[in-house]
Formats: structure tokens, sequence, C-alpha cells
């Protein structure tokens, strides 16, 4: 028998399988099933000789534990396998005067746990349950607005509760859940009031009442802008004879001529019209040569173009990304390097500029390239990242980016340009560069192809780190950014929500105990809940979710479409997200809605599917 465990935080982990009906052997492992194991502790008979066996090593966070359960000598029966951990900390924030401080200026995600904690004397009852021990956290709140906390991905069930009041004697209640699969609040707070969160289990027991915690926080000013989805994905363009999109007048049934500039007026589009941004999917299609495609807010197409790309193409190959642009008066411009058909999908827009600005011109951060650079290079870096290689890079207050404490997300595209190899390149917050790398991805390119691939990149102390597994030359371009307090939210770090190959799993996956472990078949429809997971909140607080969306294992070229649906009979609009092809895995970046109860996905051929969510929108009104 498998199974699969982590820890949120560092400590002894010790597996027993006393009470099995036959005789084991127990082993734990890390690494992956299908790509190579490597032993961590093994044990056939337990001290003092019985029949059950018993390990215990030191666990660290951020790594998964494959263990075996096996019969010794080819014995079989009913297997029963234990855990109990000690974390190698105490909790800090047991105490109500030992608060940890939530940061309104960007989300975080507090790991800790609440093992060996303790009620106070006069702690209240938190949710109205006794409870088993509780951790504290405060927040004052700069401005009016939205406080959200979430104990989603928490090891035991447990209880939120929020209070005002300098002591607890003196507590006021403000809102408490402790239903469904994890806790959420999301509170209107009050400018210059300071509130306590509880964290408590909703068993009174040491064992089912207590455990690893994981709490997300976010805290949204009012009067931010909202991101607005589309409820249906829209085709703007389509340069393909006898397709058009909705700001045709006329099919232009020719493909775009390498150098020419087309602006796209959306006016006309009652749902984008007036907009400051719009949330697009680009799409090449029939090019003739390798190039590149850039979008950016023009008023007319005499503008010049930015020294950066938005979309990065090879020949023979249909290729999309994504791309936040902003609009001068209602319209964009679009170029093309190349001969190139074109498709543009809108999927929502920003009225304003109060969560997203975008630049005026979209700036170069990073190119690894000899004799180029960006506004975060010092110097000409010349090398490429070499395989497994890190660098930290920081976003300066130059090229039209405001002062860096004004934001804490911006909007990049990431290219790979000639990797040796195929393989994936990381991007993620990072203090410096020892940070640890998510398990997560930005970018899936192959061998000798310039690729990229848009999304939403948090910082950290105004930088960002990369890594590639293969030799590759980095660029990294800044559209815009994200201001702090805003209703757009950046997790600390990409958290995997799905992956359907076999053996690996995402927290959907995790929480239902089953591997997906299947591809999706030509024209089926999967049925994604996000809401709820991967750091993105149920009950109606979040309108979209930031997604990172990759093909892999496929054997035909193809391409999915994601939208928001209400279960596996919604119609897929006419619109694609993601392009592939057999050979290596394709990746891109989307904004999903959440206006429907699900999201859907379909494939047009059979693929793998892995999504990792980077962030989210929160909703107009919660």
């Amino acid at each position: 028998m498998w199974f699969r465990t982590a820890v949120v935080v560092p400590g002894e982990l010790t597996l027993s399988t006393l009470g099995s009906s036959f005789d084991t052997v127990l082993a734990v492992y890390t690494g992956a099933p299908m790509g190579g194991l490597f032993p961590v502790a093994a044990n056939d008979q337990a001290p003092g000789g019985g029949p059950w066996s018993t390990v215990t090593f030191t666990a660290t966070p951020g790594t998964t534990y494959w263990v075996a359960v096996d019969g010794r000598n080819g014995e079989r029966g009913d297997g029963v396998l234990t855990p109990a951990f000690s974390p190698t900390d105490p909790v800090s924030n047991d105490l109500f005067a030992a608060a940890i401080t939530i940061d309104p200026d960007r989300s975080q995600l507090f790991e800790t746990h609440t093992r060996g904690a303790t009620h106070e004397p006069s702690e209240p009852a938190h949710a109205g349950a006794s409870g088993a021990a509780s951790a504290w956290w405060r927040f004052t709140a700069p401005v009016d607005g939205l406080l959200v906390v979430s104990t989603q991905g928490s090891a035991f069930p447990t209880v939120l509760a929020a209070y005002t009041g300098a002591s607890l004697d003196s507590l006021v209640h403000v809102a408490s859940h402790g239903e469904g699969a994890h806790s959420q609040l999301a509170l209107q707070v009050v400018a210059d009031t300071t509130y306590h969160v509880a964290v408590d289990g909703r068993a009174p027991d040491a064992i089912t009442g207590t455990g690893g915690v994981q709490l997300h926080t976010a805290f949204i000013a009012d009067g931010a802008d909202r991101f607005d989805p589309l409820p249906t994905p829209l085709r703007l363009i389509d340069t393909r004879p006898e397709l058009m999109g909705v700001v045709e007048s006329a099919d232009v049934g020719t493909p775009m001529a390498a150098g020419a500039v087309v602006r796209i007026d959306v006016s006309g589009v009652p749902a984008l019209a007036g907009a400051a941004t719009i949330a697009v999917n680009l799409t090449t299609v029939n090019q003739v040569a390798t190039g590149f495609v850039q979008a950016y807010p023009c008023a007319s197409v005499g503008d010049p173009a930015p020294p950066t790309a938005a979309l990065n193409y090879s020949a023979n190959a249909v290729v999309a990304n994504s791309a936040l642009v902003g609009l001068v008066a209602d319209g964009f411009c679009v170029r093309s390097s190349q001969v190139a058909h074109l498709v543009i999908d809108a999927v929502g827009s920003f009225a304003g500029t109060t969560t997203y600005q975008p630049l005026p011109t979209p700036a170069r951060l990073v190119d690894t390239r000899p004799e180029l650079s960006g506004l975060s290079s010092t110097v000409d870096e010349t090398t490429p990242l070499a395989a497994g290689e890190v660098r930290r890079y920081m976003v300066p207050h130059a090229g039209g980016l405001p002062e860096p404490s004004q934001y804490t997300a911006v909007a990049v595209n990431i290219a790979a340009v000639a990797p040796s190899t195929s393989g994936f390149v990381k991007a993620w917050p990072c203090e410096t560069a020892a940070t640890p790398a998510p398990a997560t991805s930005v970018l899936n390119m192959r061998a000798g192809n310039n690729t990229g691939n848009a999304g939403m990149l948090g910082l950290a102390s105004s930088g960002f780190c990369v890594q590639a597994s293969t030799t590759t030359h980095l660029v990294v371009d800044v559209t815009g950014v994200f201001v702090r307090q805003a209703s757009a939210v950046s997790n600390q770090r990409p958290l995997r929500l799905l992956d359907t190959r076999p053996l690996e799993m995402g927290i959907v996956e995790f929480g239902s105990g089953t591997d997906a472990a299947a591809p999706l078949v030509a024209g089926q429809v999967m049925v994604l809940s996000i809401p709820g997971y991967a750091g993105v909140p149920d009950q109606g607080v979040a309108s979209a979710a930031v997604v990172n969306i990759t093909a892999v294992g496929n054997t035909a070229t193809g391409y999915l479409t994601v939208w928001p649906c209400d279960g596996p009979t919604s119609a897929p609009p006419t619109v694609s997200t993601l392009n592939f092809r057999p050979g290596a895995a394709t990746s891109n970046g989307a904004l999903v809605g959440l206006s429907g109860a699900t999201v859907c996905v379909m494939a047009s051929n059979s693929t793998h599917l892995v999504v990792d969510v980077t962030g989210w929108h929160a909703a107009g009104s919660v």
C-alpha cells in the first residue's frame, strides 16, 4: 500500500503499522515513483520484536514523502498506518499578547501549527466550539476595506473568530466561522481599528483539534477597482478567411504583414468600452517564420511600439499567450514581426487604475543575452541561466515604473530564448536567492524555440527569483503593476490545484483523496471547483482566479478552452486558452472568471492537464 504525506512546519514524524493484521514492513521515500525514489527511513520489526513496523524521521516543509506498507515474506491482511507529528519549534503566537501581525499591503500565507498550544483563562469559545488550543493574529486596518482570512490547507478541522478589544477580558465578537472543509472570514473592517483573529480546532482533544495551520490573508481597500471578468470570453478579431471577431466590420481574411501595426478599437463592445485595461489571449496561426507579437496602449498606429514582446512564436505552429493591455481612447495596438494570422480573445477588464496600473509603454526588466540589458540588470549579464541556477532581480523605480513601495506584484511576460533542451522556468517572490523555489512552473519551453508566458508575479522586498530546469537565456518584460491593498491578490507562492498525470497530485486531488491519473480525452469537459482551493477564497469573495494552464503528454496538436460554467453540460465558447502540440509541455497564463458555480476545461485532443494558481481578484461586493 502506498501513502503520500507532507508537513506544514518542520518536525519529527513517526509512522506506525501497529494494529495491522499481518507482519508488516515500512519504508519512506522522497522523489517521484515514476522518476526515481530516494530512501529516507525503513523498518521491518518494531522495537521489542513486535510484528508491526515503525519509523521516525525529520520531515521538512515543501517535501513530499512516499510511504510504502508491505507484508513481510509476502504476508497480506488489513493494514493500519498511524502518524504522530512533533513540530520542531513551539507555537510562537499561542498567547493573545503574542499575536502575529498581518500585513495590510500584501497577501500572506502563514504556515505554523497549534501542537502544544493552550487556551488562556477567560479566552472565549471561538465560533462556539470548545476547541483544543488556539493561535492568534492581529490586524490594524489602514483604511476601510475587506480583510479575508482562510485556513485552507490546514491539517485538521478549524474554526476562525475575529474580535475587537485590547485584552481577552474586553473582547467584542465581530465574526466567526467553523463549518465545511476549512474556515473563512471576509470582514468589513474600519480604518485605525485593531482586530484579533483566533484559529482553533473544532474538536476538544489534542489529536484531532490541533495540527498544522495554513492561514491565507489579504486586505482590499474600499474603492479599489475590481477586475470585471466577461461571463463568456469573447473573440475580438480573427484574421483568418471566413472567420470574424466582434470588432471586425468586414472579414479581414488576410494575415498581418511583417512589421504592420493594427489598432483594435473596443468602443463598440459594451462590456469593454471605457475600460482602462483589457485582459486578452493572443494567438498566432500559420506564421511562416519565427517571430513575435507586440501589444501596447496606443492612440493611433503611428505611436511607437515598445522594445518588448507579448507573444513569441515559431514557424508553422499555433501559439498563444495572455496579456493585460492598457487602453488609450478604447484602443490598443498589435504588431507582428513576421507574416502571421492573429486571433485575439477578451476575457475581462479593469475600469480604472486603482488596482492595476498599466505602463504607458511596456518595459524590459531582464535580458540575459549579450549586449542586451533590462532595467533590473545593472550590468550586461551576457550568460544564460544554467540548469538549476537561481537569479534574483529587483524591480526598480525606472522605465515608467512607479516607486516600488506602491505595489506588491507586477504583470510580466517571461520568455525563454534558445533553450538548450525542453524544460521549464520557475518564477516566485523571494527575499533572497536562497528562498525555496515553489513546486510549480510559470513557463514550459521546447528545445531551440523562443517561448513566452504571461502572468501575475508577486514581489518580496521588490524582488523576484527565476530558475530554469535547463540552460536558457531569459527575457522578462513588465506591462503594469498591481498596487498595494488592491483587489488583485497575488499568492505568496504559486499553488498547484490539479495534475492529471499518474502519481502527481494537486490540492483538489489531495482534498478528495483521489489521484486523477488520466488525461482529458478529446471533447471531454472537466469541471473544476476553484474557490476554496489554492488560496482562492469561496463564499463569493473572488470574481476571478489567476492561473497557469499546462498541457503535457499530448500526442497530437490541439487546444484547451477554459471558461466559467455551471456544470459539464455547459457549451464551450468559441475561444481558446492554450494551443498545444506534441513533443513538449505547453503553458499559458489565464484569468478565469468565477461567475459560474464551477470552471470548465475542454481539450480538442487528448492531453494531461496541470493547473497552478498564482492569485485571484476580489468580487465587487461580498
